[in-house]
């Protein structure tokens, strides 16, 4: 992802965030990783869903938005 950011021109992104929240053992590293990896995302993403109930309709509607298309 750290690439992708350098880019000069990014085509659109968009992100389908199914992550599940699972317990974790460390709770303070899962919390920095996390946050790193929301940073990166959000440093490339034009969108991120984090709703998982998205039909393929939906998501094609939002990808034809994003490429402005719609």
């Amino acid at each position: 992802m750290i690439g992708l950011g350098k880019l000069p021109n990014l085509p659109p992104i968009l992100v389908l965030d199914h992550r599940l929240e699972t317990p974790v053992l460390n709770e303070g590293v899962a919390d920095r990783t996390k946050a790193k990896l929301e940073s990166q995302l959000q440093a490339i993403a034009t969108q991120i869903l984090r709703d998982r109930s998205h039909s393929i309709s939906q998501l094609l509607e939002r990808i034809y938005q994003i490429l402005g298309n719609g």
